[in-house]
């Protein structure tokens, strides 16, 4: 800890590191996605202010059950998988969401199962605030995890709200769908 201290007084802002705080052993993991009571919808790939962005699991779920079944040892179908990070967790939840059926919401993310390779490892810097908007934040700069190729299109409530890598103009301007209520 003194030497990490150290660095970041000789360093400051510039110093970088990297740690690996869980899920580093792939068979263990493999087995906990598996497990029928864990819940499998953690994602911070951008929730903190600074020095934090773990991973959008959803996503990377996705990409270890396709590597898996490539290595000729699935986990899960890609179905069960999507479930798993949709249905399964509005269900638990008691929301209305999380299924394509006639009449329920028209909320929906499509993936290029190709882009789900190492980019989704990525870190990125973004302002935390539009240098624009002034004021103490402008200038603060947040970890994200950037995943434009994998996702290609976010819509709420049967409205584009992302698409081929940008937000939809509207979007936090114009109501899009509707808090989701247990």
């Amino acid at each position: 800890m003194d030497t990490l201290l150290d660095l970041v007084a000789e360093h400051g802002t510039a110093l970088r590191w990297q740690t690996i705080v869980a899920n580093d052993r792939p068979d263990r993991l493999e087995w906990i996605v598996r497990h029928p009571y864990a819940q499998i919808g953690f994602s911070d790939a951008g929730a903190h202010l600074r020095n934090m962005a773990y991973y959008n699991f959803p996503l990377r779920l996705l990409r270890m059950v396709r590597a898996a079944a490539a290595r000729g040892r699935p986990i899960m179908s890609p179905e069960r998988a999507v479930h798993r990070v949709t249905g399964e967790l509005a269900q638990w939840f008691g929301l209305d969401a999380g299924r394509l059926a006639p009449g329920a919401r028209a909320d929906l993310v499509v993936v290029d199962p190709e882009a789900l390779d190492d980019r989704l490892d990525a870190l990125h810097e973004q302002p935390v605030a539009p240098p624009a908007a002034g004021g103490p934040f402008s200038e603060l700069r947040r970890l994200v995890r950037r995943n434009d190729a994998a996702v290609r299109r976010v819509l709420v409530a049967g409205r584009t709200a992302w698409h081929d890598g940008a937000l939809a103009p509207e979007l936090g301007r114009e109501r899009f769908g509707t808090v989701l209520r247990a």
